[in-house]
């Protein structure tokens, strides 16, 4: 890992500690079929990994990055990289990953800030 190791373990404990395990789920199209106009053979990915989930204040919201209703995720970056469209169910509601940003100083993910929209 190198000069943020420490870094990556600290997020990795307060992340376990003050969040929750999150399912993260990807589906990986298959082959298109152009008669059919659609895909078949997708392949469903789920990645559990622990986030802590936040609701942005009122000056965070842009309206056009960030909407009303919006929330943040702080992710641990173990194993998994999050993408755009990924889906997670917290507190019974769906969320779809927008604006996966990682916070990974010198090229070492320490952990991800997503955005997500319910």
């Amino acid at each position: 890992m190198g000069f943020y190791d420490n870094a990556i373990k600290t997020a990795q404990k307060l992340l376990k500690k003050f969040g929750r395990p999150i399912a993260f789920t990807y589906v990986e199209k298959g082959v298109f079929d152009p008669a059919a106009g659609s895909y078949s053979g997708n392949i469903t990915t789920t990645h559990t990994v622990n986030g802590a989930r936040f609701d942005y204040n009122a000056r965070e919201i842009d309206g056009t990055t960030i909407l009303m209703g919006d929330c943040r995720v702080y992710l641990e970056a173990k194993g998994y990289v999050p993408q755009v469209d990924d889906t997670c169910v917290i507190d019974g509601k769906t969320w779809r990953v927008q604006n996966p940003r990682p916070l990974s100083p010198a090229g070492s993910n320490v952990m991800f800030d997503l955005n997500l929209r319910g």
